[in-house]
């Protein structure tokens, strides 16, 4: 079992590789679209500030759903859907 209290910094970086991804912005919404803009990323296309991503949004209860449906490339037509629901 792998754990992240006591890993060497080798064995984080083999361990997530590059599957981790993380960055902070800002974003501004309408009804049902929210655009990301990074400030900071981890990966160094997301540092270009002309960088953004488009997401449609649904809340259903204690559910959000997410699909991207642009970046700065252009649409998405099949963009990946996030499915995330609170839990406390």
């Amino acid at each position: 079992m792998f754990d992240e209290a006591t890993a060497t910094a080798e064995e984080l970086r083999l361990n997530y590789g590059s599957s981790f991804m993380a960055q902070s912005g800002t974003y501004t919404s309408t009804a049902d679209r929210i655009t990301a803009t990074p400030v900071v990323a981890k990966h160094p296309i997301n540092m270009d500030p002309r960088a953004f991503a488009v997401y449609a949004f649904k809340v259903d209860g204690d559910s959000l759903t997410l699909k991207i449906t642009e970046t700065t490339a252009g649409p998405v037509p099949n963009g990946a859907t996030l499915k995330l629901k609170r839990i406390e």
